[in-house]
């Protein structure tokens, strides 16, 4: 099932059942209306805020250090739009049980006036939770970005190469640290001793 649809769907479910314990507050307590009506209305607006800052949060790690990532404007405004129409022709029927009060509106009513009340409700909030999500994401990554160590690399001379490779290691290929024996048996030739005097006494 679609993201937006289960949204929709829940969120016209979560709207019915405000009404639905609203009227049967307002039928007890009749003193207290305005502020069971404050907090029901509190109650929608925080659960489609704090799925919008969850959706926010979600797509901030899906697509970290990106500017954009998943459209969830269309996600919510779609979502919106069926929770509105879902949600009036839920409470249509509901309406029709005895026990139940919300507010006995017609079916017209509840898909034009009240599916467009219910569609702000939703929307605006969600917008709200991902604006917010999404800032306190960024903040986190650039937090993050500050923290982290920076690795310094050492300069290495221009041309430190050759005999001691690319890295500046030695390379025992061009200087071997093995000297070679002389074989004390190879052969040598002797050259006579050069004196002064000449070799038949006579002096020149």
């Amino acid at each position: 099932m679609n993201a937006w649809v289960v949204r929709g769907l829940v969120l016209a479910v979560v709207n019915v059942a405000v009404r639905a314990l609203l009227g049967f507050g307002i039928g007890q307590w009749p003193m207290q209306g305005t502020p069971m009506r404050l907090l029901s209305l509190l109650v929608v607006i925080l659960a489609a805020a704090g799925w919008g800052y969850v959706d926010a949060k979600r797509d901030r790690a899906a697509y970290p250090g990106e500017d954009e990532g998943a459209d969830l404007t269309m996600l919510w405004l779609k979502a919106a739009i069926l929770g509105g129409l879902a949600g009036g022709a839920l409470a249509w029927l509901v309406d029709m049980f005895p026990s139940f009060d919300l507010g006995d509106n017609p079916l017209f009513f509840e898909l034009t006036a009240g599916a467009a009340w219910t569609i702000l409700l939703i929307f605006v909030p969600a917008m709200i939770g991902i604006g917010i999500g999404h800032f306190i994401a960024r903040r986190a990554e650039d937090k993050a970005e500050e923290s982290a160590p920076k690795h310094s690399r050492e300069p290495v001379a221009v041309g430190a190469s050759g005999a001691y490779g690319e890295a500046g290691g030695y390379d025992p290929s061009i200087f071997p640290t093995e000297q070679r024996q002389v074989d004390a048996e190879a052969p040598t030739e002797q050259f006579p001793a050069i004196t002064d005097r000449p070799q038949d006494g006579k002096s020149q």
